[in-house]
């Protein structure tokens, strides 16, 4: 572009210098005036030849830049993708890793747990932290050992509890000998339950009875009644309470049915009587006559425990006779 702007300078120059030596005095000045016309001429073309090729020139560059550019962005953009899609099969098909295996430390601090919690009767905490560490290593020595220990604080937790619910019965502390029995859980061997099961529904019984005996009933013997039914439900002691509930809670002004404050006359109080309607239930004096109006009695009256059924330690096994 350049050469060929420099060529049509130097033609036209040239044809500018030519046209005034002709139409003009073949004289030095005016010869010298069209040679400098001509090269100015041609200088001016060749310079913007120059110019313009130049521009052309930086254009062309900047375009193969963004070029290259947009080619580059476009693979990494593919290499991108293509990791990405590697990167996702991989967590597919990929296997789980191995756990990390324990340490020393962790052995050792677990192993100081499950002594602290021992050693202050926190069985339930320590037989936890136990399996902890057994699943951790299983085949540590110490598990045996510490597995030793927890069954013998376990026996020991068990003797003293039973050991304190002598001493409740001693000193005539029902409530407290329920809790305590209630503390036992399942921590007591079947044989050994069922036998203190027996003892202890027996031993209630004949408490209620002579508070019975002593005179007006009483709300807090009505509760103690109604827990001693539901924790001894499988003993006889334990049902015949459950019968006698009814008469019980009507003697201290509660719905014989959900012991809930009434002192009405209706065989339950209204809430009752409104789920029993619902529920397209015969009438409950119809089918339970235990549920019979009873009015309250006092010791004048003839007893509070005169319809209460029980049975003496001599006809354990015969009929039940009443008070």
């Amino acid at each position: 572009m350049g050469l060929a702007l420099l060529a049509v300078g130097l033609a036209w120059g040239a044809s500018r210098a030519i046209e005034k030596v002709v139409d003009g005095p073949s004289n030095a000045a005016s010869l010298s005036m069209a040679i400098l016309e001509a090269g100015a001429i041609s200088l001016g073309s060749g310079l913007l030849g120059i110019v313009i090729e130049q521009a052309a020139a930086i254009a062309s560059s900047r375009l193969e830049q963004q070029d290259r550019a947009e080619r580059v962005r476009t693979e990494l953009a593919r290499r991108a993708m293509a990791a990405l899609e590697t990167i996702a099969e991989e967590l597919v098909h990929r296997t789980p890793t191995a756990p990390i295996s324990p340490t020393v430390g962790d052995r050792a601090r677990l192993l100081a747990e499950i002594d602290q919690a021992l050693q202050a009767a926190q069985l339930l905490e320590a037989g936890t932290l136990l399996d902890q560490f057994a699943d951790r290593f299983p085949n540590d020595p110490a598990i045996a050992k510490r597995a030793e220990g927890l069954a013998l604080a376990r026996r020991e937790a068990i003797e003293g509890n039973l050991a304190e619910i002598q001493a409740a019965r001693r000193v005539n502390d029902p409530a407290r000998v329920l809790e305590l029995y209630r503390g036992l859980g399942s921590d007591l061997e079947n044989g050994r339950k069922d036998e203190l099961d027996r003892e202890l529904s027996r031993w209630f019984l004949e408490v209620i009875h002579r508070r019975l005996r002593g005179g007006r009933i009483q709300a807090d013997l009505v509760e103690l009644a109604t827990m001693v039914a539901e924790t001894f439900a499988r003993t006889v002691e334990g049902a015949s309470l459950h019968a006698s509930l009814p008469t019980l809670r009507r003697s201290v002004g509660l719905c014989p049915r959900c012991a809930s404050p009434y002192s009405g006359t209706a065989t339950a109080c209204p809430k009752c009587l409104a789920v029993t309607v619902a529920g397209s239930e015969l009438s409950h004096s119809e089918s339970d006559p235990e549920d019979d109006e009873i009015p309250a009695q006092s010791a004048e009256e003839g007893g509070p425990d005169a319809d209460w059924v029980f049975y003496d330690d001599d006809d354990r096994d015969g009929p039940p006779r009443s008070a």
